[in-house]
């Protein structure tokens, strides 16, 4: 799998995040790379306490699904089962702090995913190369591939 340094419309990559014990879960999502032209905007806002919805907006806009689940409880407050986090502003208040933002992170290209052990041999070998080439360039490894495209921003 090639992954060019231009992001075509309606384009998404996959995400994964490993699980932290005692935290969280692992994750995997599915989601439209942010570009670099809101990234500057989004994370400007990021940075001012006075913006702190800024993580949700943006993952709530920007995730298009994930196997986040919460559980489920009866009436004694006894864990019965799991049921899906449905994406929106209500559900991704209560995310871990942590894991909500590792995901900001991942889709403004700060930091890259984690290899997901269910990835192909060449997806692997994919985003261990994006990584090597960040490292050389100096960039995050979804600099390259947020270039020439702004039909994924909320400006374009």
């Amino acid at each position: 799998m090639k992954n060019y340094g231009y992001i075509e419309d309606g384009y998404n990559r996959p995400g994964y995040i490993e699980g932290r014990r005692n935290m969280y879960d692992e994750l995997r999502f599915e989601y439209r790379p942010v570009l670099y032209v809101d990234r500057v905007k989004i994370l400007e806002k990021y940075r001012d306490p006075k913006q702190a919805s800024t993580a949700i907006r943006t993952i709530v806009q920007h995730v298009i699904k994930w196997d986040l689940k919460k559980p489920t409880r009866n009436d004694e407050g006894k864990i019965t089962g799991e049921e899906a986090v449905e994406l929106n502003k209500d559900e991704v208040w209560r995310v871990h702090p942590d894991l909500m933002d590792a995901i900001f992170m991942i889709i403004v290209g700060q930091i890259p995913c984690d290899t997901d052990p269910e990835w192909t041999d060449e997806e692997k070998q994919q985003a261990d190369d994006d990584e090597f080439e960040a490292a050389l360039s100096g960039t995050d490894p979804s600099f390259e591939r947020e270039k020439g495209d702004s039909k994924n921003s909320e400006t374009g």
